[in-house]
């Protein structure tokens, strides 16, 4: 009788187990979730600004600056005809991240016959916001807070509302200085070299 007894506690003790699994059920929901951007664009006609160091002469030390005129070191005087910067139009969805990855020559090669070259020794970007190629004002949002930086493979730019890129749409302008040393004796010609800039969301 005794074991009966026993039995018949546990089986109600597994019945009621049971059912306390059944009336705990839970439940839990997440978002699927999309932020669709506008279609980053980089240059383009009328969006882009070769960089030009004008006329230089053998043995010159001439630097082309983001913005302001050419200098040069030493008793040559810099000549500003045709001396632009360059540029590239950057638009964006504003209120993002974008990282810009440049790609640059180390030296300017003579457009023709010939392998002789011209050294770059340093290069500068620059941030600028504005409607047309030119810009106005730099823009305080490069890494570090400073209206300029040097390029190089990776450098994240926050995106803000106000800033105007080309089109008077969200974005911003690239502008890229250099440095460039001509040897001493260097064959006249053009020289030439590419500078690349990639941009993609961060």
């Amino acid at each position: 009788m005794k074991t009966i007894f026993t039995f018949a506690i546990l089986a109600v003790a597994a019945s009621l187990l049971s059912f306390g699994a059944r009336a705990q059920t839970n439940q839990s929901q997440i978002l699927g979730i999309a932020r669709v951007l506008d279609q980053l664009e980089v240059g383009g006609p009328g969006f882009e600004r070769n960089l030009d160091f004008g006329i230089v002469l053998a043995g010159e030390v001439k630097t082309v600056p983001v913005d302001g005129p050419a200098t040069s070191l030493g008793s040559f005087v810099a000549s500003n005809d045709g001396v632009t910067s360059g540029a590239f139009g950057v638009r964006a969805s504003p209120d993002t991240q974008i990282n810009l990855s440049f790609d640059l020559p180390g030296s300017l090669i003579i457009d023709g016959p010939g392998t002789e070259f011209i050294d770059i020794n340093t290069f500068t970007a620059g941030l600028f916001s504005g409607v047309v190629l030119g810009g106005d004002a730099p823009v305080d949002a490069v890494e570090g807070g400073g209206s300029t930086f040097t390029p190089g493979p990776s450098t994240v730019i926050n995106l803000e509302d106000s800033q105007i890129g080309p089109d008077n749409a969200p974005g911003f302008w690239v502008r890229i200085g250099a440095t460039i040393e001509v040897p001493v004796g260097a064959p006249v010609g053009r020289y030439e070299g590419t500078i690349t800039l990639t941009a993609d969301y961060n």
